[in-house]
């Protein structure tokens, strides 16, 4: 018979029903529970505005605004920029630039001159 089921057809469609019976009782349960009651705010706090720290940040950018910008000329045709801001320490700067980008000892020198 073509139409026939596949043997264990009938085992696996009442495993499933019987899981299904189950689970939608649990379900249905949870969502008959009573909500937790929320705490009552505290008395004599002013509410805040939220602030993420990004945005202190970007503040902070704003205000510090970089003095020079070097840009660099990197392998493979590609290219680099250092912002140079009040109070950086140029060699330290060249140096970090250098060891993001992995490069040598003569480009660091070059920058650094």
């Amino acid at each position: 018979d073509p139409f026939a089921d596949p043997p264990g057809f009938g085992k696996v469609v009442r495993r499933l029903a019987e899981g299904r019976a189950r689970a939608v009782p649990k379900f249905e349960d949870a969502l008959r529970e009573t909500p937790v009651a929320m705490p009552a705010p505290e008395v004599g706090t002013d509410p805040k505005p939220f602030n993420l720290v990004s945005e202190a940040r970007h503040a902070e950018r704003e205000q510090r605004k970089p003095l020079l910008y070097v840009d660099v000329n990197l392998p493979h045709g590609k290219s680099g920029r250092i912002g140079i801001y009040k109070g950086d320490d140029p060699q330290i700067l060249a140096h970090n630039f250098c060891v993001t980008y992995g490069l040598d000892t003569d480009t660091l020198a070059q920058l650094t001159s």
